[in-house]
C-alpha cells in the first residue's frame, strides 16, 4: 500500500518542482513588467492541481515575508538576495500548502489543539519555539516563558503582537502538517 502511495505521488513531487521552476520564470517576467507575454487572465499566477494561485496572493505573502525579514533586521533595506529568498519561500509555501493540504485532507491527516499545545510548551516543543523562548542566561528552553508571553498578548491594544503570534503559530502548524505528511510517506 505504501509503495503504491510512493509510486503514485512521485508525479506530484516532480510536478511541484516543474511548477516551481515555471513560477520563477513567471515571477521574473512579472518583475520586469513583461505582462504582455501572458495574454488572457492577468490575475492568475499558476494553477496547481486545478487550484488557482492568484498573483496578488503570492505578492501579499512575499511582502509579508519581506516585512518579517525587515523587522528582524530592525528596518534595514533588504538586499536582492534577501528579496529572492522571500520570493522563493513564499512560492515554496504556496506549493506545499496546496499540494500537501489537498493530500492531507484526502488521507484524513489532522492537527489537534493538543498537538499545538505540545508544540508550544511540551517537552519536545517546536525548535522555533525553543529558540525564541530560551532562558537568556542558560540558553535552555523555558515553557513558562511561552505561557507568560501568551498571557501578555491579551494586553496588546494595537493587535500587532497578536497578529505576529498568529503568523508564527500558523507557520508552526503548516510545518508540522508537512512533517506529518512526509513522515507518513517515508515510514510507510
Amino acid at each position: 500500500v505504501i509503495q503504491t502511495i510512493r509510486n503514485k505521488y512521485i508525479g506530484i513531487v516532480v510536478g511541484a518542482i516543474v511548477i516551481a521552476l515555471l513560477g520563477f520564470l513567471v515571477m521574473d517576467a512579472m518583475q520586469s513588467n513583461v505582462r504582455s507575454v501572458f495574454s488572457g487572465d492577468q490575475t492568475l499566477l499558476a494553477s496547481i492541481n486545478g487550484t488557482r494561485i492568484e498573483a496578488k496572493d503570492f505578492e501579499m505573502l512575499r511582502n509579508k515575508y519581506e516585512e518579517n525579514m525587515k523587522s528582524r533586521e530592525k528596518g534595514k533595506t533588504l538586499s536582492d538576495e534577501e528579496r529572492n529568498q522571500a520570493s522563493e519561500q513564499a512560492w515554496t509555501d504556496i506549493i506545499n500548502e496546496t499540494l500537501v493540504g489537498e493530500e492531507s485532507d484526502k488521507l484524513g491527516l489532522s492537527f489537534t489543539d493538543k498537538e499545538l499545545q505540545d508544540m508550544l510548551t511540551g517537552p519536545y516543543a517546536d525548535p522555533m519555539i525553543q529558540q525564541s523562548f530560551a532562558d537568556p542566561n542558560t540558553g535552555i528552553f523555558d515553557p513558562s516563558r511561552v505561557s507568560q508571553y501568551l498571557n501578555t498578548l491579551g494586553q496588546d491594544k494595537t493587535g500587532v503582537e497578536r497578529a505576529k503570534w498568529r503568523d508564527f503559530e500558523d507557520a508552526i502548524i503548516k510545518t508540522r502538517k508537512i512533517t506529518k505528511y512526509n513522515e507518513m510517506i517515508v515510514k510507510g
